[in-house]
């Protein structure tokens, strides 16, 4: 009778741990992607230098924002743009994961820098746009579906 007491305390000792360690693992698997588009205005006159550390002090200032207050979110991916007379040029895009956040590892690390984000600031001028031109007139070039 007392073995039988026992086993029984025992499977639900093990059936409420079962149960514990399932509800914890259901919720840690839950995780959040975030993605986020910052912009900045570059200032009359601004370097690019400085227009480059706006940007990753905005990408540092909403990462630690983001981590502070989103208990759910693992990873985060923020694109930077540059708004020019609203003609928008991707500036620094980057992927953070909380736990290297954590860990105090530079966030810009693994940054990817665009080169076309000089032109925000006229640091390098733009080169003639390629312009689309129509093929010669080939009547061999497409059915004619007309004779």
């Amino acid at each position: 009778m007392i073995k039988n007491i026992i086993s029984r305390e025992t499977s639900l000792y093990q059936i409420l741990l079962s149960l514990v360690f399932t509800l914890s693992f259901c919720a840690t698997v839950r995780a959040e992607t975030r993605k986020l588009n910052l912009t900045v205005f570059p200032k009359v006159n601004q370097s690019f230098a400085n227009l480059l550390q706006e940007a990753e002090t905005s990408v540092k200032d909403t990462t630690n924002q983001v981590f502070r207050t989103q208990t759910k979110v693992t990873d985060l991916s923020i694109n930077v743009l540059g708004d020019k007379n609203g003609e928008l040029i991707p500036l620094i895009s980057v992927t953070v994961l909380r736990d290297d956040w954590q860990k105090g590892n530079s966030i810009l690390t693994q940054a990817k820098y665009f080169d076309s984000a000089e032109l925000l600031t006229g640091a390098r001028k733009a080169t003639r746009p390629v312009v689309a031109r129509s093929a010669p007139d080939n009547p061999n070039s497409e059915p004619n579906f007309y004779k």
